[in-house]
């Protein structure tokens, strides 16, 4: 478990969380620029996944997770929380939490994240987290930017 001043960041618990995840990938404002809605009924075994709760309210705010990356060698941030969260400093919170875990504690050396270049406010808060866009390239029919950051 991750704590932030105002989040709690814990394993996914299939059992008890998928709900609340499906309610998050069924969602059309989360998942604009994620390929749209779609359903899920586990998340691929490959990655890490953790959600993100409020630590005075009830219910899941967002879910952070680092996987494979497309090349095949690097590790990819992601992330979804929900509209009514966004513009609150959850996603920033939370998310610096898990990259500082990831590059501290589990000693990974670089973390990519890749976001349509469409989606202003997630290059923004990529750049606000300390990555670094260095690329734009064409996935899945759109633009989209290239960010990472390195352990230091």
């Amino acid at each position: 478990m991750i704590e932030t001043t105002r989040c709690i960041i814990q394993s996914v618990d299939m059992m008890n969380d998928l709900r609340e995840i499906q309610e998050l990938y069924l969602d059309e404002k989360v998942r604009a620029y994620l390929g749209g809605p779609r359903h899920v009924d586990r998340l691929p075994h490959s990655e890490m996944h953790w959600t993100v709760r409020h630590k005075l309210e009830e219910g899941l705010i967002g879910l952070i997770s680092i996987g494979p990356y497309h090349d095949g060698i690097n590790n990819e941030l992601s992330y979804q929380f929900r509209p009514e969260c966004w513009g609150k400093g959850y996603a920033f919170e939370s998310i610096q939490a898990v990259l500082e875990y990831a590059l501290i504690d589990l000693k990974f050396t670089q973390i990519f994240a890749e976001t349509q270049a469409a989606n202003q406010h997630s290059c923004r808060l990529l750049e606000k987290l300390g990555m670094i866009k260095h690329d734009t390239i064409i996935r899945f029919g759109a633009k989209q930017a290239v960010y990472s950051i390195e352990s230091r």
